[in-house]
C-alpha cells in the first residue's frame, strides 16, 4: 500500500511520457506507428481470441518444445498481421460506404434541395 501524500510510479510515469509526447522533446517527429497501432486495435479485438487464443494452443499441442511464450508471441504476430489485412482490405475500403449507409436515417434532410412549403390564400 502507498503511503500517504505519495504517488505511485506507474501514473507517475506515464504521466510524464504524456507530458514528453504532448511538449516534450517526443512531440515533433512525425510518427506513423502509433496511428497504425490505433488503427489495429478494433481488428486486433476481433480476431484475438476467435483465431490467436487457439493458435497458441494448437502450437502448444503441435509442438511441445516450442512452449506456451513462445507459442502465445507467434500467435500475437499473426493476429497482428490478420488485423492489419482487415483493416487494410475491408475498413479503408468498405469505411466510408458502411458509414454513409449507416448514416443515412439520422441525418436530418436536405432542406436546400427543395423550395419550401409556403401557404397562398
Amino acid at each position: 500500500m502507498a503511503r500517504p501524500g505519495s504517488r505511485p510510479a506507474v501514473p507517475r510515469t506515464a504521466q510524464r511520457a504524456v507530458a514528453l509526447a504532448g511538449i516534450g522533446p517526443l512531440a515533433g517527429p512525425p510518427w506513423r506507428w502509433p496511428v497504425t497501432a490505433g488503427a489495429l486495435t478494433y481488428p486486433f479485438y476481433l480476431v484475438h481470441q476467435s483465431l490467436g487464443i487457439p493458435l497458441a494452443k494448437g502450437l502448444v499441442r503441435a509442438f511441445p518444445r516450442l512452449g506456451p511464450v513462445p507459442a502465445t508471441a507467434l500467435s500475437v504476430i499473426c493476429a497482428l498481421g490478420l488485423s492489419l489485412l482487415v483493416h487494410r482490405l475491408v475498413e479503408r475500403r468498405l469505411g466510408h460506404r458502411l458509414r454513409h449507409r449507416l448514416t443515412l436515417g439520422i441525418r436530418p434532410p436536405d432542406r436546400s434541395a427543395r423550395p419550401a412549403l409556403t401557404r397562398t390564400t
